[in-house]
């Protein structure tokens, strides 16, 4: 379950303000005043033509309604039976709202939505969800949902949008490139012939760029996501492998408010940072510099793509990231006044990094004793803490790898402190006991600042603490957590 501790990204709302032009008083016309006047009627209509286009602007940024309607459809052929009324349309933007409407006895319902500017969404309905774009410069989108005779939804699909139409052939190819990524660095062995091959490919992948530029004329895709989806020139000199960490993001405008609308701009990073980039201490902080200053100029670009940084390297647990943006911010003046929240933030997450001490938390065990982590950390030689919910779903899936290394390693060394911020202690007394989780175990009390303490975003959450009380990874899965805990404990 997720649990959000401070507000991401928020758009900007713009404002507009009337403009009015006085008239001119008459005058006796003389040489000299018609060279004036010639000059101030090219003047005037030289500031009416800003104008004009100031308003058509701040016209293109004012809220547009748009509908999206369509029907549920039993696949067999049989009358729709109205289970859940209920769907949703969830933006992308958690700044917006969700959309809550009904499905009526006939399987048909319809939303509208305020739009400022193109955007993800996803539609959801009963165990299914699909994404969709939504845009000012279509009106309607249609769309149809089909069930299987158990009510149960086999497929949804929306008809008729050219943005649709030209964002899965994005979404398609997209996916085709990130598959070549991930054997770029195992091809390029070969040398010349990889050189060639890879050449060959990243043309074909600019190709499909400019077909949706030109093909999808107008579309949100054209526009904006077309560029994102470009890559360098493979004809520069030095290796392939450098030639793309220096050009990667070249073609992209990071000004461009719409490019932080969608998941698009978050996965080609981590496409970045999986296949290409150099890794290395100093690396990361000139990648994170190079970024930063592709926004310089807008503090609204500024604001989102630190954002999608930030959100990026704590949830793909990109710890050495999340160090380095730590450092790159502590060397930016007037970054705390100029983006308040996400230097708090920032600071925040410093304090939980490898090498800090970690803060004491402090609970009552199952025997309704208070109990500390600090006095457990002391008696062992590594301690995970983990905090978790006995109603979350991640939770209970994680469970089971976490019972698996506390049996491998306990007898090593290892104790879990596992730290529950459940409200109702009769399910977590069952979840405990059927389990037979045998580690320490506490109930947070109310008002615990652990939240705040740790950078809790959501459960579970794991954090690996050495003897003397310092942190050895906060920002980490499940499924890494073994070589940390090995290296301590194997000798």
């Amino acid at each position: 379950m997720r649990v959000l501790y401070l507000h991401q990204v928020s758009m900007d709302k713009p404002t507009r303000k009337g403009v009015g032009i006085l008239p001119l008083p008459p005058f006796k016309v003389t040489e000299g005043a018609l060279f004036v006047y010639k000059n101030l009627r090219m003047r005037i209509s030289t500031v009416c033509f800003l104008i004009l286009l100031l308003v058509q602007d701040l016209n293109a940024q004012q809220s547009t309604f748009v509908k999206v309607t369509g029907q549920v459809l039993p696949d067999n052929g049989l009358s729709y039976v109205p289970d859940k009324p209920e769907l949703r349309i969830v933006p992308y933007n958690e700044a917006e709202a969700v959309i809550t409407t009904t499905v009526d006895s006939v399987g048909k319902f319809s939303a509208d939505l305020s739009l400022k500017m193109p955007g993800a969404y996803e539609l959801r309905y009963k165990n299914f969800k699909m994404s969709m774009l939504l845009s000012p410069a279509e009106p309607v989108y249609q769309v149809t949902i089909k069930c299987d005779e158990k009510q149960e939804v086999k497929s949804m699909r929306i008809t008729g949008s050219r943005e649709n139409d030209a964002y899965r052939i994005f979404k398609r190819e997209n996916t085709g490139f990130k598959d070549l990524l991930r054997d770029v660095k195992t091809a390029c062995a070969d040398g010349k012939n990889c050189a060639e091959k890879l050449r060959k490919q990243f043309a074909a992948q600019n190709e499909l760029m400019e077909y949706l530029k030109s093909g999808y004329k107008g579309t949100y895709v054209a526009t904006t996501l077309a560029s994102l989806g470009e890559v360098p020139d493979l004809n520069g000199t030095g290796s392939i492998l450098g030639q793309m960490q220096a050009g990667f993001f070249d073609a992209v405008n990071f000004k461009d408010s719409m490019l932080y609308r969608t998941p698009d701009l978050t996965n080609k990073i981590s496409w970045y940072l999986d296949y290409v980039a150099d890794t290395s201490a100093p690396a990361r902080i000139s990648f994170i510099r190079h970024l930063m200053d592709k926004t310089k100029g807008s503090h609204f670009a500024q604001k989102s793509l630190l954002t999608v940084l930030f959100n990026s390297f704590l949830d793909d647990y990109r710890e050495s990231y999340a160090q380095s943006l730590v450092q790159w911010a502590n060397a930016e003046p007037g970054l705390a006044d100029a983006q308040a929240v996400l230097a708090a933030k920032l600071k925040l997450v410093a304090n939980v990094l490898p090498g800090q001490p970690a803060p004491d938390v402090t609970g009552q065990n199952l025997k309704q004793q208070t109990q500390t982590l600090l006095n457990t950390v002391k008696e062992n030689k590594l301690t995970l803490l983990i905090f978790w919910e006995s109603d979350c779903p991640h939770c209970r899936k994680a469970m089971p790898g976490f019972i698996s290394l506390y049996k491998k390693y306990h007898p090593k060394g290892l104790e879990v402190f596992a730290a529950s911020l459940d409200n109702d202690t009769s399910k977590w007394h069952l979840f405990i006991d059927y389990n037979h989780l045998t580690w320490t175990n506490i109930v947070l009390p109310t008002g615990s600042s652990a939240h705040a303490d740790y950078f809790i975003q959501y459960t579970p959450t794991a954090v690996l603490i050495d003897h003397s009380g310092h942190i050895i990874r906060r920002f980490v899965s499940v499924d890494d957590l073994e070589k940390d805990i090995s290296a301590v404990l194997v000798k």
